[in-house]
């Protein structure tokens, strides 16, 4: 990233300082229609064309820091669309996990026992049933066909793909929760007109599945299980059914599924696991290891509260419940941070590029006192000089700015497509709010440090400074 940033940072400035010609025609039609000031305006951007060296210096340091700030900014911007969105959400507001050792049973009617209010608010509920990944394995053969239950890995011939099994999570969603889940997928299987008709066909047949973002092998790190998909095109938002065998490694039992879907990286995280009918699970496992229930509120309902009250009513049970947006932004808090903390360290940069400037500006005025006094002698009034320094330094802070933005949205836009290009719905987004915050800050800092620079140099005597070697 920084390799990339100081390379287009280089390519930005040689393209502007070389071409400034092509810039300083514009500015000098502009300038006629602004009467007396075009010659300020001319004398303003011929001396730093005069000056490549130093000027693009100015230019890359400006560009440099303004194209990280933004790339961030970006990347910032859209990896929170993709992951702690409402629709990162799933459809559903709340999670309750029960209690393993005091199971609720149906959420609904439980709560309707201990006489709370909170079911008024409630407009959906689904029940998951977990197999945690430590008690459940998978495997993919490499043939299309079951996997054998015998396998032993090391028996396996030199060369050829290993089959074996693997830890991964596995869920079984009761019909509540395939009713009321809004679930997106980032690319199902061929023959399927929508991700509707996926979820419909793993409710309704227990051999069908679906399985989260974190099994393709781009993803693995982010799991915590073994298992990852092999032979599988992870840009396509459309493949060929996925043959894997489920097995209870205690008990022995399999049971050969069919991957029709897999689900988006941005819900992944809150729906991690390979998905089938409730049925599936018990008839390999017998019975889950604990339950955990989604609840969908109705609009205009707290979900923070409803969390709280449902809770309270089942303080016996030890149930917990919390809202599923504070949840995803509790699992995203870490990298939050992360951009954060990069565009503080960034935005300092920034600052000390601003103080470079006036430090160049006050160099500046000492360096060119004869040609001020030139200018003076020539008719320049004061006001003039002074304008022509403050117009001199927005040019070079605007065209790094502008540069530095431009190229930080076509590398960005480069990136975050590639990164999003599979998850469906998704495309990359500017952040203009916080392109204008930074273009404004930038520019106006830039400004107000030559605003000394510029009146100490309009207020230099015409003898004086004619004499000044």
């Amino acid at each position: 990233f920084f390799l990339s940033g100081v390379m287009v940072t280089l390519a930005a400035t040689f393209l502007v300082v070389y071409n400034a010609d092509l810039i300083l025609k514009p500015i000098t039609l502009l300038g006629r229609r602004l009467g007396a000031l075009l010659p300020s305006v001319k004398m303003a951007v011929a001396y730093p064309l005069s000056n490549k060296t130093r000027t693009g210096m100015t230019m890359a340091m400006f560009c440099l820091v303004v194209f990280a700030l933004t790339v961030m900014s970006s990347m910032n911007h859209n990896f929170n669309r993709l992951f702690i969105s409402d629709r990162a959400l799933g459809g559903y507001d709340v999670v309750v996990d029960e209690n393993p050792t005091n199971p609720i049973g149906d959420l609904r009617q439980a709560l309707a026992t201990t006489g709370s209010p909170v079911t008024s608010q409630i407009d959906g509920v689904g029940m998951t049933s977990i197999i945690a990944s430590g008690s459940a394995t998978l495997c993919q053969s490499p043939d299309g066909n079951p996997c054998p239950t015998n396998i032993d890995p090391k028996a396996q011939p030199a060369g050829a793909p290993k089959i074996d099994f693997a830890e991964y999570e596995v869920r079984g969603e009761d019909a509540g929760f395939f009713a009321s889940a809004n679930i997106a997928l980032q690319s199902r299987a061929k023959g399927y007109a929508d991700d509707k008709a996926v979820w419909a066909k793993v409710a309704s047949d227990p051999s069908y599945a679906i399985i989260d973002a974190f099994a393709l092998p781009a993803n693995a790190d982010f799991g915590a299980s073994g298992f990852t998909l092999k032979d599988i095109d992870e840009g396509a938002k459309e493949f060929e059914p996925i043959a894997l065998t489920l097995r209870d490694p205690v008990s022995g039992k399999t049971q050969d599924l069919t991957v029709i879907g897999i689900i988006e990286l941005g819900s992944s995280a809150s729906y991690t696991g390979l998905h089938v009918a409730e049925k599936t699970l018990l008839d390999v496992f017998g019975k889950p290891e604990r339950h955990r229930y989604f609840v969908k509120t109705k609009e205009g309902a707290s979900n923070k509260e409803v969390a709280r009250e449902i809770e309270s009513a089942l303080l016996t049970t030890g149930a917990q419940a919390e809202s599923l947006r504070a949840q995803v932004d509790k699992q995203n808090a870490v990298n939050q941070g992360f951009f954060y903390l990069m565009q503080g360290f960034m935005g300092l940069g920034l600052f000390v590029g601003v103080a470079a400037v006036g430090v160049i500006a006050f160099r500046t005025v000492v360096e060119r006192r004869q040609q001020i006094g030139m200018l003076r002698a020539l008719g320049y009034t004061r006001s003039m000089v002074g304008l022509t320094f403050m117009i001199e330094s927005a040019f070079i802070a605007f065209m790094g700015l502008i540069s530095g933005i431009v190229f930080a949205l076509i590398l960005a836009r480069q990136l975050i497509t590639e990164e999003l290009a599979n998850q469906g719905g998704m495309s990359f987004s500017v952040p203009w709010v916080h392109v204008l915050v930074i273009g404004v800050l930038a520019f106006g800092f830039a400004l107000l440090m030559t605003l000394i620079p510029s009146r100490q140099a309009a207020g230099i005597p015409i003898a004086e400074a004619l004499r000044y070697e």
